[in-house]
């Protein structure tokens, strides 16, 4: 039985959406209150490199087309949010490198972005969409280089189908419910971790130390190898300097030997 063109072409395009149509989503989202926390006497440069200040998933779901969830503005104002509620002052740089030498901060702060993963009902047989994060906190001493600790930091957000006007806002509101997770458990367990984070301090100074002495002791020994061999080179060619005119000097020399 042949189909009518209105049915068709209603087909045509139930396929088309369901195969490569891309839902974009952008994670909007402010956080106005500061989490309730004793400040730490610490001064910390917070780094937000390119990759997380642009982060976006994309992820194809059979039959429901391609993803893209940008996430980079929310999670950067997150942290902008936390951190000043967490450290005596912040300042912010978008690279990793050692600090200016009039910098007042103690240590660099990183943030990464490890895993982001997301679910739909389609694919959960449930009535939610769900999003979970996955971050680790880098800490460097001022140089850039030496790491102090990482941090493992999760997220988890979720809401109800049916609740929301469409797919894209029921993600980001998700995701917004995500990121205030992971900003509320790295709030209240990172003051805990104090002496740890002193320990660790101490330590990577320690590493730190011993590089600079074992580099300055190898500069040291490539410093006298190389005078040593300046040395053995200037008596070789002494060694090799004739005391005697040679039979065929010219005629001025042999005119005056007595």
């Amino acid at each position: 039985m042949a189909l009518r063109p209105a049915a068709l072409a209603s087909l045509c395009l139930s396929l088309l959406l369901g195969g490569c149509t891309t839902t974009a989503v952008t994670v909007e989202a402010t956080f106005p209150e500061r989490p309730v926390v004793e400040q730490l006497p610490l001064e910390v440069a917070v780094v937000f490199d390119e990759a997380f200040q642009s982060y976006t998933l994309s992820e194809s779901i059979p039959q429901r087309g391609d993803w893209e969830i940008d996430l980079g503005a929310a999670q950067v104002a997150l942290f902008r949010a936390m951190l000043p509620a967490l450290f005596s002052a912040v300042t912010e740089r978008d690279v990793l490198a050692p600090e200016p030498e009039d910098s007042t901060a103690d240590l660099l702060l990183r943030p990464q972005l490890q895993d982001m993963q997301f679910s739909i009902p389609y694919q959960t047989r449930s009535n939610f969409f769900e999003v979970w994060l996955k971050y680790e906190i880098e800490l460097y001493e001022r140089d850039g280089q030496a790491l102090v600790a990482r941090y493992p930091l999760t997220g988890y957000g979720r809401t109800r189908d049916g609740f929301l006007d469409s797919a894209q806002v029921a993600i980001e509101q998700a995701a917004v419910t995500a990121l205030r997770d992971a900003g509320a458990f790295f709030a209240i367990e990172f003051p805990r971790n104090q002496d740890s984070l002193e320990a660790a301090r101490v330590q990577a100074q320690q590493r730190q130390a011993e590089k600079a002495r074992a580099e300055a002791e190898a500069e040291a020994q490539a410093e006298a190898a190389a005078e040593e061999a300046a040395d053995n080179g200037g008596e070789d060619a002494t060694a090799d300097v004739p005391t005697d005119a040679p039979a065929d000097a010219p005629q001025s020399l042999r005119e005056e030997t007595p």
